[in-house]
């Protein structure tokens, strides 16, 4: 079975609801009896969940599904039910942008009871260096060569995130970083793939424990999958100079690390090496890098970055642009 962008994103999805209780009327067959609507069976395999969600859903649910805006910009307790009517309720995740559980909990009742499949949406937030209360930045905290204090502050931040109802965390920055000019620079671990590599699967740990379905685990992403750091000039989303050898030796290491602690989802950015778009390289398009690796789970991308991809000459324009970096990928 090839894996796709949808089916990965779907399973995840899935995965992240196994507990749900769903309602609503149930659908009915033309003899009156129940159909088996096997996606909100808990007792079913992921994989046969995957398969019936996807069966069932129409082109237009997919793309909502990939889809991810913002929730939560000023936003108080009189505005929930307004806020909550600008969305379908079929979008795949949000950026929770809030503090307020009721805001989020408003927006997932109308995702899971309003909507035609009652798919539940993911919550994510970039939660960096802490949430509520807050640490010293990812630099500062490799600087400590002391895994386990970072481990507790990521442990602190997920239980802080996960009780305002984040799912998951766009971190933790696992970028080998050498330009003190790269503004960026401070989210990551350094410049050494070793300490970052220990960072980022000890991070992975804390932040997920032991059962994503746990209170206080939130989901981690490991990005931005890959060279970003190697951003030339301190400008950054450019393009950048970057050998088979020493991708394999220093910009990978820490997303193996990371993917082996446990990492749910990675986050790709659509980086520029020799001239060519990233997702344009047979490098990528095979996945090597996941195979060797052994990574899995849920991938996601910018596709607004992916706008200089028509500089090789994918096509003549964005749109063709974003076709490609969403047909090119597995």
């Amino acid at each position: 079975m090839q894996p796709l962008s949808i089916r990965t994103a779907t399973a995840i999805l899935v995965a992240s609801c196994l507990s749900l209780t769903w309602t609503g009327t149930p659908v009915q067959a033309a003899d009156k009896k129940e159909e088996k609507t096997i996606y909100k069976d808990a007792r079913a395999t992921i994989d046969s969940r995957v398969e019936d969600l996807l069966s069932r859903m129409t082109l237009e649910e997919k793309i909502l599904q990939l889809s991810q805006y913002v929730l939560g910009n000023n936003d108080n307790i009189n505005n929930i039910g307004e806020t909550v009517k600008k969305f379908t309720g079929e979008e795949g995740s949000l950026i929770f942008v809030g503090t307020d559980p009721r805001l989020r909990n408003a927006m997932q009742k109308e995702a899971i009871e309003n909507t035609r499949l009652g798919i539940p949406i993911l919550f994510g937030f970039d939660v960096i260096h802490g949430f509520k209360t807050v640490f010293p930045i990812p630099l500062g905290q490799a600087a400590s060569w002391n895994p386990d204090l970072v481990a507790q502050a990521c442990r602190v931040a997920a239980r802080e995130a996960e009780a305002t109802g984040i799912d998951w965390t766009f971190s933790p920055m696992v970028d080998i970083a050498r330009d003190g000019r790269w503004g960026r620079i401070a989210e990551g671990f350094g410049e050494d793939p070793y300490l970052c590599s220990v960072m980022s699967a000890t991070s992975v740990k804390a932040y997920q424990g032991n059962d994503l379905s746990a209170e206080g685990s939130i989901a981690a992403c490991l990005k931005h999958y890959v060279g970003y750091g190697a951003s030339e000039a301190g400008r950054d989303y450019v393009p950048t100079e970057i050998s088979r050898q020493t991708l394999w030796d220093t910009y990978l290491p820490s997303f193996e690390a990371g993917g082996k602690g446990g990492s749910s989802h990675a986050h790709e950015l659509i980086q520029h090496h020799k001239r060519h778009s990233c997702v344009s390289q047979p490098l990528y398009n095979d996945r090597s890098p996941e195979r060797k690796m052994g990574a899995h789970g849920l991938r996601s991308r910018r596709l607004e970055r992916s706008r200089p991809a028509h500089h090789p000459g994918h096509g003549p324009g964005q749109e063709d642009s974003h076709s490609v970096c969403v047909q090119c990928r597995p």
